[in-house]
């Protein structure tokens, strides 16, 4: 037998406009929707018409049945309005709230992102406040309530962080292919930074790249103290082994030992599981900034850097240096230290001494440290030479940072780079200037011939060093992505 289905349209579950002049009832704009009273502000669980006018019989008839027509329209209206100004009253408070709070985490987020310290925060509210009071007096009270201690900052940067974190683990679970890349450090004090890099991509094509983690490692950096934080590092995010397609790492031996190094415990672990050995790739702009470093520059590099950290470690002959500069109205107005581990350096430190070696000369003959080297046209010649040079190879270095950029395009930079040594090359060979600025300024203010068997023996060296490191390697990581590589 065929049971008899209720009519949910017609008796309950959608409110109807009737029911408001009946029984004095309204659908509330929450997200469950309720019929709630005009009369008691009270709700009914379930809207079905007998609720609601058992509701009115039982608790309002007797004070509201006398209302007719016309006089219970209007007295109808008055309660819905009053009714509507306290639940506005009520959502606009939760409003405010609700944007305090956003102000709130969208400093603190600025803050960390600057790397300033948690009690900036009060230096923040207090610009803010100022400004307010010149602008819109009248939100001077609203700005106050603003929460920016140094507390409540570093609580809501603790909140971004484990959202930012609850966000790459939810794309990290649809990966079905990734790849990492690990590179560590020093830094200031001594500690070694490990950072972890995961790039993968999902059934859809879509392409994640984040730092997954960044670990302080006080004691030894062996392959097996890295390969322990590694493994924590995805454990930490759920990442499957058996996914992981590629590991790019420094050329550290610690990160590239073929037995006890990072790349031979990840082969060992995988070859003891039966899976599929992920491919190993030394990072291409280590490779790069190498290239250089084994071009001999120490011959230019060391008097500069001696006469540099004459010039910075001294405050008082710093702080000369640059009034000197600014009294002669130089272009430049200082001259950096030189970092080895910062790729970069070598070509700015040795561009703004080749700029300022006129004014460095003057100034170290005031106080009697006089350089030699800066009053001899070879070296010059080599000084120019060197920071053209290094600030070709630093803009190729520049042109290989960034994100989403695939192996071919990397490729293709460095092709393009071996292509165009050859015409540097060429131009050394025929004293051509043309992309040596340096070079170029300093043949109109000397004498001295272009040292051209010093000049062609440094691209040369280049060429080499660059054809060693990528033309195999990289050829052969090219065809091991394309056999290997397979899309779902």
């Amino acid at each position: 037998m065929e049971t008899k289905r209720r009519k949910v349209d017609d008796e309950c579950r959608v409110f109807k406009e009737e029911w408001g002049f009946k029984y004095f009832f309204v659908q509330s704009q929450s997200k469950n929707g309720k019929a709630i009273c005009v009369i008691c502000n009270d709700t009914v669980a379930v809207m079905k018409e007998y609720n609601l006018r058992r509701h009115y019989e039982t608790k309002h008839a007797s004070a509201y049945s006398q209302f007719k027509d016309k006089q219970r329209t209007e007295k109808f209206e008055t309660l819905s309005r009053s009714l509507s100004s306290q639940q506005n009253l009520f959502r606009k408070a939760n409003s405010e709230n609700e944007s305090l709070t956003l102000v709130s985490m969208k400093v603190a987020y600025l803050l960390a992102k600057k790397g300033k310290p948690f009690m900036d925060g009060n230096i923040v509210k207090e610009c803010m406040m100022e400004a307010v009071g010149v602008l819109c007096p009248e939100k001077v009270k609203l700005f106050k309530t603003i929460s920016l201690s140094r507390n409540t900052v570093a609580r809501r940067i603790d909140d971004i962080g484990n959202n930012i974190l609850h966000q790459i683990s939810g794309k990290t679970q649809r990966f079905t292919h990734y790849s990492i890349a690990m590179d560590e450090s020093t830094d200031v004090s001594y500690t070694s930074q490990l950072l972890v890099f995961v790039r993968g991509v999902d059934d859809d094509l879509n392409v994640t790249q984040e730092l997954a983690s960044v670990n302080s490692m006080h004691g030894t950096t062996t392959g097996a103290d890295i390969f322990k934080e590694l493994q924590q590092t995805l454990t930490k995010y759920n990442l499957d082994w058996n996914r992981l397609q590629g590991v790019t790492i420094d050329g550290g031996r610690n990160m590239s030992g073929a037995n006890i190094g990072v790349v031979g415990l990840i082969r060992k672990a995988f070859e003891s599981a039966g899976a599929t050995v992920p491919i190993f790739l030394h990072c291409i702009i280590h490779q790069q900034a190498l290239c250089v470093k084994h071009v001999d520059i120490s011959c230019v590099l060391k008097p500069v850097v001696s006469v540099v950290n004459f010039l910075r470690s001294r405050a008082l002959n710093h702080r000369q240096f640059r009034s000197f500069l600014e009294e002669i109205e130089s272009e430049s107005v200082d001259v950096s230290y030189y970092t080895a581990v910062r790729w970069l350096r070598c070509g700015k430190v040795l561009l703004q001494f080749f700029k300022l070696r006129k004014e460095i000369k003057i100034f170290l003959a005031e106080k009697n440290h006089p350089e030699t080297l800066l009053s001899d046209a070879e070296w010059l010649w080599k000084l120019a030479i060197f920071a053209d040079v290094v600030t070709h190879v630093n803009n190729l270095n520049l042109k290989l940072q960034g994100k989403n950029n695939l192996i071919c395009d990397l490729f293709e930079q460095i092709n393009a780079f071996r292509a165009k040594l050859i015409l540097l090359e060429s131009h050394m060979n025929e004293c051509n200037f043309s992309h040596f600025t340096c070079c170029e300024k300093f043949s109109t203010e000397t004498d001295e011939r272009f040292p051209t068997i010093f000049a062609v023996k440094v691209i040369p060296d280049l060429k080499l060093e660059f054809q060693k490191r990528f033309k195999i390697h990289m050829t052969a990581t090219m065809a091991t992505f394309q056999v290997s590589f397979k899309w779902k």
